[in-house]
């Protein structure tokens, strides 16, 4: 690791003596893979009998780091981005997936991945690992209904305009012609009516006329 010193031992020792080896200081994002000793010595509990000089050589493992990238797919409502991970994590370090918002009119399924399994928000990485996660635009419905005493037999049936839209869709209100009768127009307390259209709210619409 950049700047960690070697320990330095300025101790002379008898032959004979027991001699403890040094120790390192924990580093993030490294492992220490121990003492190798030139000439061999037996080590016993960090510790060996000296009977000539000795050079201890340590070898140090940097820890792979790995990355997450978020990406969406599906209906992805207008200006939502998907998050952005800039941490680089080691090897075997605990990710907590990135949550989402509630978007009106949609809904999120859940992130996936082929490269860990991500279905309980959190998983273990060992690897680079794209997420994916999946909108769909939620249909709400649009009824037609006639009221009154005065429905022509001929009428063109009111549940043939019904439809489904989604959120922000413009509606256009059908205006059904019976020779003889005059249609007085839809009416509703669902969504606000302009000019015989309105903008699809978060919820199905009934109308009546």
């Amino acid at each position: 690791p950049e700047g960690l010193e070697v320990p330095v031992d300025e101790n002379e020792y008898l032959e004979g003596s027991t001699v403890a080896l040094a120790t390192v200081p924990s580093v993030e994002g490294y492992i220490f893979e121990g003492w190798t000793p030139e000439p061999d010595v037996a080590i016993k509990n960090n510790e060996f009998n000296i009977y000539s000089d000795v050079h201890f050589v340590g070898k140090w493992t940097k820890i792979p780091e790995y990355t997450v990238i978020y990406t969406y797919t599906g209906d992805v409502p207008e200006g939502l981005d998907a998050p952005v991970d800039k941490n680089e994590y080691l090897e075997g370090s605990t990710v907590t997936v990135e949550t989402v918002p509630s978007v009106e009119g949609y809904i999120f399924s859940g992130w996936t991945s082929t490269d860990a399994d991500v279905t309980t928000g959190s998983f273990v990485i060992n690897k680079d690992v794209v997420i994916t996660g999946n909108w769909e635009k939620i249909d709400y419905e649009v009824a037609y209904e006639y009221v009154g005493d005065l429905i022509p037999a001929d009428a063109p049936k009111a549940s043939d305009y019904n439809g489904k839209y989604n959120v922000n869709d413009v509606v256009t209100n059908p205006v059904p012609s019976v020779p003889g009768y005059t249609f007085s127009g839809w009416t509703t307390e669902d969504a606000t009516v302009v000019d015989g259209k309105f903008t699809m709210p978060a919820n199905n619409v009934k109308l009546v006329g």
